[in-house]
C-alpha cells in the first residue's frame, strides 16, 4: 500500500514532466514555414522539410513542370500542408512520368495527414491500378486540374476524406476519382475520362458539379450519395440535371492558373446551379455569378456572355471599334509648337489576303496638350477634331508597297488668351521601314514619326513619336461586358 501511495505521485510527476516537455517542444518547433521552389529538386526537398517541421507549412511552386523520380509522400500530422501554384497561367504542373517504379503513385497522403492542392495541375501520374494521388488522410483540391493521368486522378481510400472545389478532373486514362471514403464536390467538372468519371464505393456528395462525357463505365459507377443541382450526361449519377450534354469545350487555357473546360453558349449548365451553394469565384478566379442576382453555372467554369460595345445603353454592331493612340505635334507661325497625346477609335477591316486594314476613324480625342506660346500668355491650348470620320484607305505610292493613308483629317487649334484659331488639314501615310511598310501586317498599322504632315494656312504640323492602330488584336481594350 505504501508503495502504491509513494509510487503514484512519482508516476504523476513523470507524466506531467513529459507533458510539459512536449508542450515546450511543440511551442518551440510548431512554426509555419513557407518553401518557395522553382525546380524538381527543390520541390522534393520542400516536401521533406514540410514533413519534418511541426505545424502547417506551405510549398509555393513557380510556373513550370516538376517531375520527381519517386512518389512524394506527405506524413506531417500536425497541421495542413499546402502545395500552391501561381495565380495566373502558365501553371505549376506536377508530372508523374519520371516516377520509379513506373506507374507508381505520384503523391501519397498518409492517414491523419491534411494536404491542400491549390492552383496546381497534376498529370501523367499512376497507372496499372495505382492512382496519381492516393489519399488516406484529408485532401482538399482547389482551383486545380487533375488531368491526363495514367491511373485514376484521385483515390480516396477507406477512412480518407476528399474535397474538390472549383476544380477539373478530366482526360485521364482511368477514372477521374475513386471513392472508398467520403468525397464532396463543389462547382467542379469531371469529364472525358476514358475508364469512367466517378466510382462511388462509399460516400460521394455532388454540389453544382458536372460529371459528363466520361466513357468506359460511364459518368458514375454507383450513384452520388447526394446530388444538389449537379449534371450528368448519361443518367448514372442520380442528379437533378440528368442525361444532359453540358457542351464542354476542350481542356485549354481559358484564363486563370490552370486549364479548364469552357461552357459553350446554350449549355444547360449555365445559370442552373443551386444559388445558395455557389462558390464566389470559378476555377479561373472569375466572379460568380456572371450577372449579379442570378444563379451561378454548374461546374468549374462560369460562362460570360461575349463582350459588346454600347452607345447610350444600346448595343452597337460588331466587331468592336479599333483604337489608335500616340503623340501628335503641330506647329506654325501663329501657335508655335503644340504637342498632344491622342486617342482615336474607328472600324478598320483587314483585306482578304493580308495588307493593312481599311475603314475610317469615327472618334478622336486629344489630351495633355502643351503649347508654350499659348501658356506664356495665360491660355490653355485645345485641339478639336473636325470632319469626322476620317477614312483610312489603301494607297500605293511605291512599287509593291501597300500602305494605308488616313485622309480628310481636320484639326482646329484654339488658344483663347491669344485669340489664336488655326485649322490643320491633310493626311497621314505610314513610311517604309527597311523595305517593308509599317502597317503591312493584317492586324497592325503603325505611323512612325515621319508619317506625314498636316497643312495649315501658315505652316505644317508633323506627327511625332508613334501612333499605333491595332486591328483584331486590340479589340479587347475597350470592350464592355454584356449584362
Amino acid at each position: 500500500m505504501r508503495y502504491g501511495i509513494v509510487a503514484r505521485p512519482r508516476a504523476c510527476a513523470c507524466v506531467l514532466a513529459l507533458a510539459g516537455a512536449s508542450l515546450l517542444a511543440l511551442a518551440g518547433g510548431a512554426i509555419a514555414e513557407t518553401y518557395k521552389v522553382s525546380n524538381t529538386q527543390q520541390f522534393v526537398e520542400a516536401v521533406g522539410k514540410a514533413n519534418a517541421n511541426p505545424g502547417a507549412n506551405t510549398i509555393v511552386l513557380a510556373s513550370g513542370a516538376y517531375l520527381p523520380s519517386a512518389t512524394q509522400t506527405f506524413t506531417n500530422t500536425t497541421g495542413v500542408q499546402t502545395v500552391e501554384g501561381p495565380t495566373s497561367f502558365p501553371p505549376a504542373k506536377l508530372e508523374g512520368g519520371a516516377v520509379e517504379p513506373t506507374f507508381a503513385e505520384l503523391v501519397v497522403i498518409k492517414p491523419s495527414v491534411s494536404v491542400t492542392f491549390k492552383n496546381i495541375e497534376v498529370s501523367t501520374g499512376g497507372g496499372s491500378g495505382n492512382p496519381a494521388i492516393d489519399d488516406f488522410g484529408t485532401l482538399d483540391i482547389e482551383n486545380s486540374t487533375i488531368a491526363g493521368n495514367n491511373g485514376a486522378g484521385v483515390h480516396v481510400e477507406s477512412g480518407g476524406t476528399g474535397i474538390v472545389r472549383n476544380s477539373t478532373l478530366s482526360d485521364g486514362l482511368d477514372f477521374g476519382l475513386i471513392d472508398n471514403g467520403t468525397t464532396s464536390f463543389f462547382n467542379s467538372t469531371v469529364a472525358f475520362n476514358k475508364n469512367g468519371g466517378i466510382e462511388n464505393k462509399n460516400t460521394v456528395n455532388l454540389t453544382n458539379t458536372i460529371v459528363a462525357k466520361n466513357t468506359g463505365a460511364g459518368d458514375c459507377v454507383g450513384a452520388a450519395t447526394t446530388g444538389d443541382q449537379s449534371l450528368d450526361s448519361d443518367g448514372t449519377c442520380g442528379v437533378a440535371l440528368s442525361k444532359k450534354d453540358p457542351l464542354l469545350g476542350k481542356l485549354v487555357n481559358n484564363g486563370g492558373p490552370t486549364p479548364t473546360h469552357a461552357l459553350e453558349k446554350g449549355s444547360p449548365a449555365i445559370d442552373a446551379a443551386d444559388k445558395a451553394m455557389c462558390t464566389t469565384v470559378d476555377q479561373r478566379g472569375a466572379v460568380r455569378p456572371d450577372v449579379a442576382g442570378t444563379a451561378c453555372d454548374v461546374g468549374a467554369y462560369e460562362f460570360y456572355e461575349p463582350s459588346h460595345w454600347y452607345k447610350n445603353g444600346v448595343i452597337i454592331e460588331q466587331p468592336a471599334p479599333d483604337i489608335a493612340w500616340g503623340t501628335l505635334t503641330l506647329s506654325n507661325g501663329s501657335i508655335g509648337a503644340l504637342k498632344c497625346q491622342t486617342f482615336a477609335g474607328g472600324r478598320i477591316e483587314n483585306p482578304v489576303g493580308g495588307g493593312a486594314g481599311r475603314g475610317r476613324f469615327d472618334a478622336f480625342f486629344a489630351y495633355n496638350c502643351t503649347a508654350p506660346a499659348c501658356e506664356s500668355v495665360g491660355g490653355t491650348p485645345e485641339l478639336i477634331p473636325e470632319k469626322l470620320g476620317w477614312p483610312s484607305v489603301l494607297s500605293i505610292e511605291e512599287p509593291s508597297v501597300n500602305r494605308d493613308k488616313i485622309e480628310a483629317i481636320g484639326l482646329r487649334v484654339l488658344c483663347a488668351a491669344s485669340g489664336t484659331n488655326v485649322e490643320f488639314n491633310g493626311s497621314l501615310t505610314p513610311k517604309a521601314l527597311n523595305g517593308t511598310s509599317i502597317g503591312a501586317a493584317p492586324s497592325k498599322l503603325e505611323f512612325n514619326a515621319a508619317a506625314g504632315r498636316l497643312q495649315s494656312v501658315v505652316g505644317t504640323g508633323e506627327l511625332a513619336g508613334k501612333m499605333k492602330l491595332m486591328g483584331y488584336e486590340g479589340q479587347d481594350l475597350l470592350q464592355l461586358k454584356s449584362p
